[in-house]
């Protein structure tokens, strides 16, 4: 009985801790421009695709990822020049038929995606300049010589469209994306789907046994990026950064190729369903500890990129950047953590530590359990004695000295110490990405 005590106990914990950390996505928020650059924050609506936004190797990818990077970038050139807190922005994948009400209840700030600009649509939202132009062709298994019915999602601008042509349709589910559906027409498991221009012609050079039919369903249908009404100046903004990703430009073109060229790696990524090789073995010490398993490997990455060999210049080793006389401490007491025939003992000691700090100096009753874990992986990274005089800075400052962002986040910056700030941030947002995702 104890036992299963225990277990519910830390069970609750991990599960309580985990949503915690990710609880800020349900916020409710009508920001506009001024909104987004006096929180530092701005929350970006994609879609669960391979393309535009996706994990490969614990790490941020996909083309509407990149055009969010080099905007966000922009912006904080232009108006916070001179702050050490910059804008951080936050990938939120959903289904395309949660993109538009998600933008309009306040759950996300702006719409990054492969959306097509319909009347409908665009009596809800407010679209940017397009940055592509697409046609909307008919994908067919090379088995059927008339097609009898074409599957489509409700929520693609390609169902208008269909309702107008003289195919008969057939609604799939919306967690089927593009991709999936030309999958399943080489499967044979549909006869037919509609795709832009993009997805069909490389689709061709994927998937065996579809062909494109010639005359396109509808000719030069504009993409764009999607913003409520009431966010002008944000659209503004965003309409002077579109220029610079068009269809034709070059940093448009070359992102294209990148993302469009590269479709088996990404697709294959899609299918495995893991963020790293070692999955297993940071679950089993994240359960062992009471961590979320994707947090910790969202810090994994941020410290080695998940290189087991590589030794920085002050001694921190492998996986979790820890180093050999840490280790050995007596409250750790692991020794051997480097060399690929180490990394578990590596993961041990690392995650080991972490816990050791929060228990040490955070595990409080004033601080809420998702700031304990941020002021933990803070202090893993800057250490201890660092993040406790940010603490007191805080204090002087009148900010919450028990709150990470914007509270001792910017207390952190006064003292000229950036790369907590950056850290904490990466880990939080990739962690979020991993949950969203399904990992």
């Amino acid at each position: 009985m104890i036992r299963v005590l225990i277990f519910l106990f830390f069970f609750t914990n991990i599960t309580y801790a985990s949503t915690q950390l990710e609880s800020h996505i349900d916020d409710i928020e009508m920001n506009d421009l001024a909104q987004i650059i006096e929180s530092r924050y701005i929350r970006v609506l994609t879609t669960k695709n391979s393309f535009d936004y996706y994990i490969y190797q614990g790490q941020h990818k996909g083309y509407q990822y990149e055009l969010i990077k080099k905007f966000v970038a922009q912006l904080n050139r232009k108006f916070l020049k001179e702050s050490p807190i910059k804008i951080q922005f936050e990938m939120i994948p959903v289904d395309y038929d949660k993109l538009i009400p998600m933008l309009n209840s306040g759950k996300g700030d702006l719409i990054a995606a492969n959306l097509t600009i319909t009347k409908s649509r665009a009596d809800k939202i407010s679209f940017s300049k397009p940055y592509l132009f697409s046609d909307e062709l008919i994908i067919k298994n090379t088995n059927i010589k008339k097609i009898s019915t074409v599957h489509i999602r409700k929520s693609s601008s390609y169902y208008e469209s269909l309702k107008k042509s003289k195919y008969n349709y057939s609604i799939t589910p919306e967690s089927l994306d593009t991709v999936n559906l030309i999958e399943l027409v080489s499967l044979g498991q549909y006869e037919a789907t509609v795709s832009d221009t993009v997805y069909a012609k490389i689709s061709k050079n994927i998937f065996e046994n579809i062909s494109i039919l010639a005359k396109p369903l509808k000719s030069k249908q504009k993409i764009a990026w999607g913003v409520r009404y009431k966010s002008p100046k944000l659209l503004k903004e965003i309409n002077l950064f579109i220029p610079k990703i068009k269809n034709g430009s070059f940093l448009g073109n070359m992102l294209k190729k990148r993302y469009f060229n590269d479709v088996s790696r990404t697709l294959s990524n899609q299918k495995k369903k893991r963020i790293s090789r070692f999955d297993k073995l940071i679950k089993k010490y994240a359960k062992k500890y009471s961590w979320d398993w994707r947090l910790l490997t969202s810090l994994c990455f941020q410290e080695s990129r998940f290189n087991q060999k590589i030794v920085n210049k002050w001694g921190a080793i492998g996986l979790f950047q820890i180093k050999q006389m840490t280790a050995n401490e007596p409250y750790i007491n692991i020794p051997n953590i480097k060399g690929s025939e180490n990394v578990e003992n590596n993961i041990h000691a690392g995650v080991k530590y972490l816990s050791w700090i929060k228990n040490r100096y955070f595990n409080k009753k004033s601080i809420k359990l998702k700031d304990q874990y941020r002021l933990t992986m803070a202090a893993y990274n800057a250490g201890p004695a660092r993040v406790r005089k940010a603490i007191k800075l805080a204090r002087k400052m009148k900010l919450n000295p028990n709150k990470w962002f914007r509270n001792v986040e910017y207390a952190m910056a006064k003292m000229r110490k950036m790369e907590p700030v950056t850290y904490i941030s990466e880990i939080n947002k990739r962690f979020v990405s991993y949950k969203i995702l399904g990992f």
